[in-house]
Parts: structure tokens; sequence; C-alpha cells
């Protein structure tokens, strides 16, 4: 991303609520570390001129990657919050969801980037220097900074209005700051509270419960909170970082902004992750190992959670780890997303370079849904309310008009049938009446004659003279005997028109039929085969003599 560009735009958050947001991915590369330049220290990695492609050199085999930007190793900690802090602090201000995730290996810089450096003056305290400090510092002190250019502009604005706070806003933050160590949620404020739980539910979503919520009202008050916390948190010392964290930790901003006719609620995730290890680099033993199992198996949880999302899977685990129960909804969720994955160039630890920039490929794959989380007061919900009833009333009168539009219509439309179907009839009686009648007289004379008389002369009338006749009189129809119809439809229109009735007769006396089946297919399609004179394609006697 330019300097002019940033992750999730301010117009976008304020105005679509309904798309779903990819989650982009920056990368940052730190220095090289001492121990690294004593086993070699020779970079792995190459950039982009743009800053958005990096490749890595394993094995002799060159893999690229692209993410929404990549910093190389002398960037400055003003740059990574340049590019990730004001997006996220228009989301929360405005009512969605966000979350700051640093993801990396062990050592690869995730706590410097932020957190800062740690201050001498004490265990859990920062840097002051403004150069050096982290990005929660810088997000804290800009989004504090922005609430009091809100409260000022409404003060101003207040003054030329008659109402005085009309428009103001009141915003109220909560902060939080628990460490996930061992598969147990921690408060960090309240170091007793060492085993808490989430719980969940339609209304308050996703929470911790008992987690410490103290209230800051500026930078000072947050920092001192950030400190606190910090203080506590578990961290230890290994071969490849003399302050390793041991935990995953969570710095958990939760504000809520009165408005006249509304309420938003929003949260912040600013979560630093335990990094990745390797063991035989590590040189990890007894309790050291035993978080470095609970850290890699939750890693590895996250993974799944993120390749499920990716593959778009029926089921995604977020319930195997506490750490994907509790980002559930900054992966996939109601939530705007952003992930820092921070690398070291050292090729010689260029295979777990390799699989971070892995891990961020898949996340900047994920597709959120972020969505406004707000709540109406009284006076909004009766005034929304009315506005109701008085679009329903508007649309039932549009109903009305629309239903007797739609009866005059139909009126004319079955009027209009009704005289083409009585012109139709007279033509066609005029043209074939007399016809038609000279059938019928016929048909209904061969029904009054004996029994044996009337066989023999089914037997030998043509197929088209038993269509014709049975499809105007119904008498002529019920006395039909199924070998009537078979034999005769079969000689004139099988075997062919002109062929010799007595022969055809023969030929078809002699081919085996399911008198009751064929009886009932030939009674219901005299009338069509009469309109095309045409049964062979149609009866099913046809098909069957044409199988046999």
């Amino acid at each position: 991303l330019d300097s002019g560009q940033r992750c999730v735009s301010a117009q976008s958050v304020a105005s679509d609520t309904t798309k779903t947001k990819a989650t982009p991915v920056i990368c940052r590369f730190r220095p090289e570390s001492v121990d690294e330049i004593m086993h070699g220290g020779s970079p792995c990695v190459q950039f982009s001129p743009d800053n958005k492609q990096v490749a890595v050199d394993v094995d002799g085999q060159t893999h690229s990657f692209t993410f929404d930007r990549v910093l190389p190793p002398d960037c400055e900690q003003s740059e990574v919050s340049e590019i990730v802090a004001p997006p996220m602090i228009d989301a929360i201000l405005n009512g969605f969801n966000a979350a700051i995730i640093a993801y990396g290996q062990t050592g690869s810089g995730k706590t410097y980037t932020m957190m800062g450096p740690p201050s001498s003056l004490g265990r859990g305290l920062l840097t002051s220097d403004p150069h050096r400090q982290g990005l929660i510092p810088r997000i804290l002190d800009q989004l504090f900074r922005r609430l009091a250019e809100r409260r000022r502009e409404a003060s101003l604005a207040d003054e030329g209005s008659i109402h005085a706070g009309a428009g103001a806003a009141t915003t109220t933050v909560i902060a939080s700051y628990v460490e996930i160590y061992c598969e147990k949620i921690k408060d960090l404020l309240t170091p007793a509270k060492d085993n808490i739980q989430l719980r969940q539910d339609s209304k308050r979503g996703l929470w911790i419960t008992d987690a410490s919520q103290v209230p800051v009202s500026n930078t000072h008050e947050a920092m001192g909170v950030l400190e606190q916390g910090s203080s506590f948190r578990q961290v230890a010392q290994t071969k490849s970082n003399t302050d390793s964290s041991r935990s995953h930790a969570i710095f958990l901003l939760s504000l809520r902004n009165s408005f006249d006719s509304r309420i938003t609620h929003s949260q912040l995730y600013l979560v630093d992750l335990a990094g990745s290890e390797k063991v035989g680099k590590t040189g990890a033993e007894g309790l050291r190992l035993d978080e470095a199992k609970s850290i890699n198996k939750s890693l590895l949880a996250l993974g799944n959670v993120i390749m499920a999302l990716t593959s778009k899977a029926k089921h995604i685990p977020y319930r195997d780890s506490k750490l994907t129960r509790l980002l559930e909804n900054s992966f996939g969720g109601n939530s705007y997303t952003c992930v820092i994955v921070c690398c070291s160039p050292a090729r010689y630890n260029d295979r777990e370079t390799l699989s971070s920039l892995r891990f961020g490929d898949r996340a900047n794959r994920i597709q959120n849904k972020p969505r406004l989380n707000e709540e109406h007061s009284v006076d909004e919900l009766k005034r929304l309310l009315q506005e109701s009833h008085s679009q329903n009333r508007l649309l039932q009168v549009r109903l009305r008009d629309s239903t007797a539009l739609t009866r005059q219509q139909s009126q004319l439309i079955h009027e209009l049938l009704s005289r083409l179907d009585r012109d139709s009839l007279k033509h066609y009686k005029n043209k074939y009446g007399e016809l038609l009648q000279h059938v019928n007289d016929q048909a209904h004379t061969l029904t009054q004659l004996p029994f044996n008389v009337k066989s023999c002369i089914f037997w030998w009338l043509d197929g088209r003279t038993i269509l014709s006749c049975a499809s105007i009189n119904r008498e002529f129809t019920k006395n039909l005997r199924a070998e009537s119809i078979w034999r005769a439809v079969l000689a004139n229109e099988v075997f062919g028109k002109d062929s010799d009735v007595s022969a055809n007769v023969k030929k078809a006396s002699a081919v085996p039929h399911p008198k009751q089946f064929y009886i009932r297919h030939v009674k219901a399609r005299l009338a069509a085969t009469t309109a095309k004179n045409s049964t062979a394609a149609v009866l099913p006697g046809g098909v069957y003599l044409a199988h046999h």
C-alpha cells in the first residue's frame, strides 16, 4: 500500500455493510540478529521495487509471494502505523469490529512491532521514544486524538445551534488485557484470574467472562493499563530470543458510541501471538518445552482454521483451541482484520520464513463479513415503527389500485377470448359440420347393429375410419373391442396404407399384444391421432411392433 492508500478506506467502512472484505496482510522483515550473523549472515529474500512482492530462496528453489505491502528491514515503526492504524480506527469509531494480529516465528519481531522495545525503567514499561514506539501505543494515541477532535467539533456545532448537545456523541472506551498461556486464559490485569472462560450468545456475541474491564479516557490511562498487564505476561529467555513471549497476548478495546437516536458498539483486538518454535534451535527444556508444545499446537489449530476458510470447508474448527475460539470473529467473521507477518531475512531461518509467508498468503484469501453493531434508543425505535406503518399503508393503497387495474385487464382478456372462441367455433362448424355429421351418422348406425355383425365390420374397417368415428361418437368408442382397434390400426398404419388389407390383417394377428395395456393408450390418443393423421408415431403398438 502506498502512503495515500489504506487497507480499509473510511468511506467503505462507513457505507458498505453487506459485502465481504478481504484480509489485508502486511509482511515485515526485521534486520538480521547477532545469532543469525554468527551462522553465516547471508540473506535469502529479495524485494520488488513496489514493495508488494517478496521472493525467498530455500534449498535453491525460489518462492514468490504478493502481499498488500512488504516492509524491508530498514522500515521505521511509524511506517507500519501509517499503513495499519488509520483504517482500523475508522472502523471502530463507525461501529465496526477490527483486529490487528502479529504472526511469525519466535524472535521475528512481533512484540517489537506491536509494543515497541521495553523501557529500562522497569518490567512491563514501554519506551517513551516516539520514533521506536510500537503499533499499540500509536493506535491508542491516535484513537484518543480522534475522540478529542470529535468532542471539539461537537462543541463548536453546539455553539451555533439552539439545541445544545443535539448532535454530540458520547464515547466510552473500556480496556481489557488477557493472555492465553498453556491453553488457559489469564487476566493480566488481575493475575489471580488464571483460568477464565469464553461465552457466547446471540446478543453479546463472544466475550470473556470475568475479565477485568478498565474505563480509560485518555492515552495516559490506556498506556497505564497496557504496561500494567505487560508486567505480568509470561516471558522467558531462549537461544533464539532473550525476551521470548511464552503466551498469546490480546489487548482488547471496547467502544460504545452514544448518539441521540442510536448506540454503536465495537471492539478492537490487538493480538501479539507467541512465535512458532523449533526446539532444536531454541533449546527449550522442561517448562519451556511444554510451553513450546502448547504454542505450536494452538498455532497449528489457527492454521487449520485458515485452511478450512480458504478451502470453503463446511466445518471450521474454531473450537480446537482457546486461541481460535477467541479469534473467531477476526478470521471469517464480523470484523475488519489486518495480519502483520513478521519474518527473518537470514538464510539460517529460511524455512521458518517460508512457513510464515505461506501462512500470510493463505490469510490474505480470507473473506470477512463486517457489519455495523448498532442499537437504537426507544424514541428512535418508535420513529422507525411509525415510518414502517406509514410505508405499509402506502403499499396497501398501491396494492388496491394495482388489484383493481388487474381485474379490469382480466375482464377484458376473458371477453376477448370468449369472442375468439365463439368465432372459431362458428367457423369450424360451418366448414366441417357436414362432414362430422356424416361420420357421426355412420358411427351411430354401426353401433346399432347386432354384436356379430359389428365385430365383422369393425374387423375390416381401416384404422383411419375407426379413429374418425371414435373421435366424435362415444357409443362407437364404447362398442370397440381391443382386437378391432389393434389389428385395424396396425393393418392401416404400420404395414402400409396401400397394401392388401387381408394380408396385413393376417400379419397383425400373428403379433402378440397385451390387450389391456394397449387399449388404454389407444383410446386416450384417438382424438390426437385423428388431427395429426398419423398413429404410428404416437401409438404404443407401433413401438411395440418395431421392437419385435
